[in-house]
């Protein structure tokens, strides 16, 4: 059997391997291929069984272990195809054991991570010497025996036994186990594929993954040297996963719709450094000419057209527009230098869609109630930028007085005189009807609404 001190060195190796040794851990899908249906290069024979690559070293170590303590593994069925997997449910199923075989396409054996073994040249059971060392020393060794297929499960298979030195399905990115082990370290390695035009900014794509861990990192992606945001790269790109099939049980590429301003960018992509051991690398840099289809950039642009006094207040009307965008931006209105608060400018101008026809799939006006103390008052509006490029813009400032409310007391009426004793004559007799001899007109004031008008320069950053 082997030494104690071995068994102390292993544990000392794997102090915290209890963990992958979780009752509900299974043989993990690989990535980007199909169960049954592996490519040949992703397949190694191992004294005449055919495993998953990755799995193989171990395996044979495994094997010469038991060896060496007397102990002969026979692996008697190892990677099986769908074809496969199709016989053996159906020689199952023809005993109405169905339960014993899994549907194919779904068995282990499908995935290259399965192996029955038999105890020399004799079947194993759970009394065997080959399955005790197996269930003392396969662990050493990513091997691992489910739970369903234990003595009284529902899928007693003392033979059965998958390799989770990967990880498994419970635990991503780990690697446990003598002979299971990711071939590179470092630095994370990657390329930036595409940078291409789209309409409102560009499609970039590329892969990247951390050499010291399976699961994905993220991306930072810098747009004109300023930080615009991180991504994780976990899409499918099977190119990858066929380049470097250790890392191939998790997808490493990323395909982003980056916003861009009109105009030349430079987009530069960083994978980040994830495990420790080395640092972020930069993937790569590309120059795109954005077209959004806006005619402008910069700086949002708009008016302050009235401030008009109300009962409690004043209405506040203009319009704004970012021009590196079509959406609606805010618009922050300041009264007596205090900020009084924020609001979309998503009021319909029918007017600045005409003038501005490249933005008129939005509405662009605004229209807001300002509640204010009786009195002088100076409201200022502000634009705020929103796509990246410019800065905020005043819009402008208007004076406006507020009238008190009404008194709610008002003067009493005339008491009209008593009406004179109809016996009494009046001493004068009307003897014509007035006439006006001015006839009133009626002041017709006409109301024009002036073109927008770009407000002024930007005065403050309104934040």
């Amino acid at each position: 059997m082997v030494p104690a001190i071995a068994v102390l060195v292993v544990m000392a190796l794997f102090g915290t391997a209890c963990e992958q040794l979780h009752d509900d851990n299974r043989a993990a899908p690989i990535f980007g291929a199909e169960n049954g249906q592996l490519p040949g290069g992703r397949l190694v024979n191992v004294n005449g069984c055919t495993v998953y690559w990755e799995a193989a070293v171990s395996l044979k170590l495994m094997m010469q272990a038991a060896a060496d303590d007397g102990v002969k593994l026979t692996p008697t069925s190892c990677y099986r195809d769908l074809a496969g997997q199709i016989s053996a449910r159906n020689y199952w199923c023809g005993l109405s054991q169905c339960h014993m075989a899994a549907v194919p396409g779904s068995s282990n054996h499908g995935w290259g991570k399965a192996v029955d073994f038999r105890n020399g040249s004799l079947p194993m059971t759970y009394d065997s010497e080959a399955f005790k060392w197996l269930t003392a020393y396969g662990w050493h060794y990513g091997w691992f025996h489910p739970k369903a297929m234990r003595q009284g499960g529902p899928v007693p298979e003392p033979w059965h036994w998958e390799w989770i030195g990967d990880g498994g399905r419970m635990f991503h990115g780990k690697y446990f186990g003598f002979g299971n082990a990711l071939p590179l370290q470092g630095s994370p390695l990657g390329s930036l594929d595409v940078v291409a035009p789209r309409a409102g900014g560009a499609l970039v794509q590329g892969w990247t993954f951390d050499p010291d861990q399976q699961d994905p990192i993220d991306v930072h992606v810098y747009v004109n040297g300023q930080g615009v945001g991180a991504w994780r790269a976990g899409s499918p790109r099977p190119d990858v996963g066929a380049a470097f099939p250790a890392y191939a049980s998790r997808p490493h590429g990323f395909s982003l719709r980056l916003p861009l301003a009109n105009g030349p960018n430079e987009v530069c992509v960083y994978g980040i450094e994830a495990h420790g051991t080395g640092t972020s690398t930069l993937l790569g840099c590309r120059s795109v000419f954005a077209d959004n289809g806006f005619p402008l950039s910069g700086s949002p642009i708009g008016a302050l057209d009235a401030v008009r006094p109300v009962q409690g207040g004043a209405r506040v009307l203009g319009w704004a527009i970012d021009p590196d965008r079509s959406e609606p931006i805010d618009v922050h209105v300041y009264v007596n230098g205090q900020g009084v608060g924020g609001w979309k400018a998503g009021a319909p101008r029918g007017d600045v869609a005409r003038a501005f026809p490249a933005y008129a799939a939005h509405p662009h006006g605004y229209d807001l109630p300002l509640a204010l103390a009786p009195g002088r008052h100076t409201v200022c509006v502000y634009a705020i930028n929103a796509a990246g490029t410019g800065s905020h813009t005043l819009l402008g400032c208007r004076a406006v007085t507020v009238d008190p409310p009404a008194s709610i007391f008002t003067e009493p009426e005339p008491v009209a005189p008593d009406a004179p004793d109809s016996t009494t004559t009046p001493t004068t007799v009307p003897t014509s009807t007035t006439t006006a001899t001015t006839t009133p007109t009626t002041a017709t004031t006409t109301t024009t609404q002036a073109e927008p008008t770009t407000g002024g320069t930007p005065g403050g950053s309104g934040d």
